[in-house]
């Protein structure tokens, strides 16, 4: 954990997600981050050998969307919905959430 490493084989993992519009996007760093099955994950596409940077996981369903913030002094700082019924706020840093909405039924 905390490692990049370099990614052999496919670029994306297979995954349910494939149908949704919005399950992956990228911020100016060159981090692409995608929902795959419950979890997110992050890649470095930046150099030519694309590197694994780490998952966000939390949801308990399927990882509906996903975006990066597109204010220019937060790019590392990205949302995610699920079928759980939760958005979450996350810091790609430290992997971890900043806030959670849960208050709507799903």
């Amino acid at each position: 954990p905390g490692r990049a490493s370099a990614m052999p084989g496919k670029l994306l993992t297979p995954s349910p997600n494939w149908y949704c519009s919005r399950c992956s996007d990228t911020n100016p760093r060159g981090i692409l981050g995608f929902g795959a099955k419950n979890s997110i994950f992050l890649l470095e596409v930046s150099p030519s050998q694309p590197l694994i940077l780490g998952e966000l996981a939390g949801h308990t369903e399927r990882v509906t969307g996903f975006t990066f913030c597109q204010h220019p002094g937060l790019v590392d700082i990205c949302a995610s919905t699920s079928d759980d019924g939760t958005v979450k706020v996350w810091d790609i840093q430290t992997k971890s959430v900043l806030q959670e909405h849960s208050a709507h039924q799903v």
